[in-house]
């Protein structure tokens, strides 16, 4: 943007703060993780601010759900950008807006000079819509940690980033991340991405955030338990009914704990699920 001559407007996020400088400074494209987004809509005077030079909004950093892009799409721009990559790696996929209205759930198609693929446990590549690693390469990865071989032996491999993301493929190569490895659940033997049933969380009215977590269990090995910050009154039995109704029974939470303060996150708006582990963990 800086070579093209157009002007960056940099400033500390709020979403009072936010809104006020799209407006005042007509800005036409802004960068955003989906968390800073749901703090912009959920401003009560969000309707008086004049967001029409929006020309589009670019999300990367975090999953975009579902719930969450389209009132994104209703409230404040309509035309979504979606990049998928690591600080390791720099951006490897692109979601343009048309791709957006077609094909929403996925981040895109790789992005000239990245290569990316979605591996099995031996570095196989997998068949389309079959989940798995994806691992990528580009000219703007890094190659290694500083002074940390042990954690660069992990995550470089044979020329590759094993990107620690589980994802799958359709027939024109766009991708889809299914959640991070670590997140996934094995409850009851069954294999169980956290990403979807907080999607399906998410779409219920009168929830503000949502992680689910797997927490140790000594008949399910770990139970699926949904994380929940609720704007309005809501049930544990409404949550578990909701997720029921979108997603095979064994998926839905066997356990639903309510609290009012938000969930913690990283500095880009990760949720820090292993401070949520630690927190409840009998």
């Amino acid at each position: 943007s800086i070579f093209a001559g157009a002007r960056n407007v940099l400033l500390n996020f709020s979403g009072l703060e936010a809104l006020k400088v799209i407006q005042n400074e007509a800005v036409t494209i802004t960068n955003l993780v989906p968390t800073m987004a749901a703090v912009m809509m959920a401003e009560s005077d969000l309707d008086t601010y004049d967001l029409t030079s929006l020309r589009g909004i670019v999300f990367a950093g975090a999953p975009l759900p579902a719930p969450l892009r389209e009132r994104t799409r209703e409230l404040l721009c309509p035309h979504l950008y979606e990049y998928y990559g690591m600080q390791e790696t720099g951006i490897i996929t692109l979601s343009k807006p048309a791709e957006k209205l077609t094909k929403p759930d996925s981040v895109g198609r790789q992005i000239e000079m990245a290569e990316v693929r979605v591996v099995d446990d031996q570095g196989g590549d997998l068949p389309v819509g079959e989940v798995g690693q994806i691992i990528a390469r580009s000219p703007s990865a890094t190659d290694g940690y500083y002074q940390n071989p042990e954690k660069s032996a992990l995550t470089f491999r044979d020329g590759w980033v094993h990107t620690g993301d589980l994802g799958r493929f359709d027939a024109e190569r766009f991708l889809y991340i299914a959640g991070r490895d670590k997140d996934m659940i094995i409850s009851g033997g069954q294999n169980i991405f956290s990403l979807e049933v907080e999607e399906a969380i998410l779409g219920l009215d009168g929830i503000g955030e949502c992680a689910v977590i797997g927490l140790a269990d000594e008949l399910w090995g770990e139970r699926v338990t949904a994380i929940v910050v609720a704007g309005s009154e809501i049930s544990e039995e409404q949550v578990v009914a909701h997720c029921k109704s979108q997603l095979a029974g064994f998926k839905a939470p066997k356990q639903v704990i309510f609290q009012a303060e938000p969930l913690p996150r990283t500095p880009t708006g990760k949720v820090t699920k292993f401070v949520l582990v630690e927190r409840y963990e009998e």
